[in-house]
Protein backbone atom coordinates (compact mmCIF):
# COMPACT_ATOMS: atom_id res chain seq x y z
CA UNK A 1 0.00 0.00 0.00
CA UNK A 2 3.07 2.19 0.37
CA UNK A 3 5.04 3.70 -2.56
CA UNK A 4 8.59 6.13 -3.32
CA UNK A 5 6.36 9.51 -4.81
CA UNK A 6 6.97 12.33 -2.73
CA UNK A 7 3.53 14.38 -1.01
CA UNK A 8 3.72 17.58 0.61
CA UNK A 9 1.71 17.78 3.98
CA UNK A 10 0.46 20.93 4.75
CA UNK A 11 -1.04 21.03 8.26
CA UNK A 12 -1.01 23.84 10.88
CA UNK A 13 -1.26 21.72 14.10
CA UNK A 14 2.05 20.73 14.91
CA UNK A 15 0.96 17.06 16.49
CA UNK A 16 -0.95 16.01 14.14
CA UNK A 17 1.04 17.29 10.97
CA UNK A 18 4.10 14.98 12.58
CA UNK A 19 1.50 11.88 13.34
CA UNK A 20 0.57 12.31 9.43
CA UNK A 21 4.41 12.51 8.11
CA UNK A 22 5.69 9.84 10.12
CA UNK A 23 2.59 7.17 8.89
CA UNK A 24 3.17 8.60 5.27
CA UNK A 25 6.96 7.37 5.95
CA UNK A 26 6.54 4.60 7.16
CA UNK A 27 4.62 3.73 3.98
CA UNK A 28 7.98 4.85 2.03
CA UNK A 29 6.84 8.00 0.69
CA UNK A 30 9.19 11.15 0.82
CA UNK A 31 6.84 13.69 2.85
CA UNK A 32 7.72 17.05 2.20
CA UNK A 33 6.34 19.33 5.38
CA UNK A 34 4.91 22.42 5.48
CA UNK A 35 3.30 24.13 8.76
CA UNK A 36 0.84 27.36 6.60
CA UNK A 37 0.05 27.35 2.86
CA UNK A 38 2.73 29.86 2.22
CA UNK A 39 5.58 27.74 3.30
CA UNK A 40 4.00 24.85 1.23
CA UNK A 41 3.80 27.46 -2.35
CA UNK A 42 7.91 28.06 -1.18
CA UNK A 43 8.52 24.43 -1.14
CA UNK A 44 6.54 23.59 -4.16
CA UNK A 45 9.08 26.22 -6.09
CA UNK A 46 11.52 24.06 -5.50
CA UNK A 47 10.93 20.57 -6.19
CA UNK A 48 7.72 18.71 -8.08
CA UNK A 49 5.41 16.82 -5.63
CA UNK A 50 2.92 13.74 -6.46
CA UNK A 51 0.32 14.94 -4.14
CA UNK A 52 -0.94 17.48 -1.88
CA UNK A 53 -2.60 16.14 1.70
CA UNK A 54 -3.95 19.45 3.23
CA UNK A 55 -6.00 20.84 6.08
CA UNK A 56 -8.66 22.48 4.69
CA UNK A 57 -8.86 25.34 7.65
CA UNK A 58 -6.08 27.13 7.99
CA UNK A 59 -4.73 30.65 8.37
CA UNK A 60 -4.35 33.11 5.64
CA UNK A 61 -5.14 30.53 3.12
CA UNK A 62 -7.42 27.78 2.65
CA UNK A 63 -5.94 24.15 1.77
CA UNK A 64 -9.00 24.28 -1.33
CA UNK A 65 -7.13 27.46 -2.47
CA UNK A 66 -3.54 26.35 -1.85
CA UNK A 67 -4.38 23.58 -4.29
CA UNK A 68 -5.94 26.19 -6.75
CA UNK A 69 -2.69 28.01 -6.33
CA UNK A 70 -0.55 25.05 -6.53
CA UNK A 71 -2.42 23.72 -9.85
CA UNK A 72 -0.93 26.85 -11.78
CA UNK A 73 2.32 25.83 -11.77
CA UNK A 74 1.44 21.94 -11.05
CA UNK A 75 -1.82 20.91 -13.65
CA UNK A 76 -3.25 18.33 -12.19
CA UNK A 77 -1.92 17.33 -8.84
CA UNK A 78 -4.12 15.61 -7.30
CA UNK A 79 -5.24 16.19 -3.73
CA UNK A 80 -6.34 14.69 -0.22
CA UNK A 81 -8.43 17.25 2.13
CA UNK A 82 -8.29 16.52 5.56
CA UNK A 83 -10.08 18.70 8.34
CA UNK A 84 -11.83 17.97 11.99
CA UNK A 85 -15.57 19.15 10.56
CA UNK A 86 -17.34 17.05 8.71
CA UNK A 87 -16.84 16.28 5.11
CA UNK A 88 -19.77 17.98 3.91
CA UNK A 89 -19.00 21.51 5.48
CA UNK A 90 -16.48 22.39 3.04
CA UNK A 91 -17.45 20.22 0.21
CA UNK A 92 -18.92 22.74 -2.10
CA UNK A 93 -15.46 23.79 -1.70
CA UNK A 94 -12.87 21.44 -2.82
CA UNK A 95 -15.74 19.16 -5.11
CA UNK A 96 -15.57 22.16 -7.34
CA UNK A 97 -11.81 21.23 -7.83
CA UNK A 98 -12.57 17.70 -9.52
CA UNK A 99 -12.13 14.37 -7.95
CA UNK A 100 -10.55 14.79 -4.61
CA UNK A 101 -10.88 12.80 -1.51
CA UNK A 102 -11.23 13.80 1.84
CA UNK A 103 -10.68 12.31 5.27
CA UNK A 104 -11.78 13.48 8.36
CA UNK A 105 -9.59 13.90 11.06
CA UNK A 106 -8.88 12.77 13.79
CA UNK A 107 -11.03 9.81 13.00
CA UNK A 108 -8.87 7.85 10.29
CA UNK A 109 -5.89 4.99 11.04
CA UNK A 110 -2.89 5.04 9.36
CA UNK A 111 -3.84 1.76 7.29
CA UNK A 112 -6.77 4.01 6.20
CA UNK A 113 -4.14 7.25 5.09
CA UNK A 114 -2.30 4.84 3.26
CA UNK A 115 -4.83 3.51 1.69
CA UNK A 116 -6.51 6.79 0.12
CA UNK A 117 -3.27 8.01 -1.07
CA UNK A 118 -2.44 5.18 -2.64
CA UNK A 119 -6.02 5.54 -4.28
CA UNK A 120 -5.44 8.68 -5.09
CA UNK A 121 -2.02 8.36 -6.55
CA UNK A 122 -3.64 5.51 -8.78
CA UNK A 123 -6.18 7.53 -9.88
CA UNK A 124 -8.79 5.41 -8.71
Amino acid sequence: EGGAETILLVEDQEEVRRFIATILGEYGYRVVVAGDAEQALSLCAAQPVDLLVTDVVMPKMSGVELARRLRLTLPGLRAIFISGYSEDTHEREWVSLGSEKFLQKPLFSPKALAKKVREVLEGR
